[in-house]
């Protein structure tokens, strides 16, 4: 009997001092990755705490902020002019027919009323501004564009930190 009371006196000792600590919470930041969902059943979201290195503090750079820009600002980009016509139009005059408007600019009486929108061919009106169907891409000639140069960029920025390997070698 002797032995149960003392065996039941160190279990509830070993319960009630574990049950000590402190409320304090302890924060890290984490990052947060999602990864995008290929797969509709397997969506993936893994949560990382920050990288802490002993004795490593951050600081600022601005002198290889200042050679970043520099090498930048080397980089000779010039604008391109887009012109914005619109759709090419016609204006039906007396006399006219879809038919005859359609051989004048070399297209179909079709491609004309799906280019407006139209049911029927003989329903024009004088004043009536059309839009010129344009040719399909395989049939159009495409003029001379914008010259593009394309050019290398290399910059070599020395940040005056050594990097090291997995068997810290430089």
């Amino acid at each position: 009997m002797l032995f149960c009371r003392l065996s039941f006196l160190v279990l509830l000792f070993l319960a009630v001092s574990s049950c000590g600590g402190t409320d304090e919470v302890q924060q890290e930041s984490l990052v947060t990755t999602t990864f995008v969902n290929l797969f509709p059943e397997n969506q993936s979201t893994t949560t990382l705490p920050s990288l802490d290195i002993p004795g490593w503090e951050p600081r600022e750079l601005p002198e290889l902020e200042q050679k970043k820009a520099e090498c930048l600002s080397e980089i000779a980009i010039e604008p391109v002019e887009i012109k914005e016509e619109g759709p090419q139009t016609v204006t039906v005059e007396p006399g006219d027919t879809l038919g005859v408007i359609a051989k004048r600019f070399e297209t179909t009486v079709d491609d004309f009323m799906r280019a407006n929108s139209m049911s029927d061919p003989n329903k024009l009106k004088v004043g009536q501004t059309l839009i010129v169907p344009r040719k399909r891409s395989e049939e159009r000639e495409f003029p001379d564009g914008p010259t593009v140069l394309i050019q290398d960029l290399a910059c070599n920025i020395d940040t005056g930190l050594a990097a090291y390997g997995p068997n810290l070698q430089p």
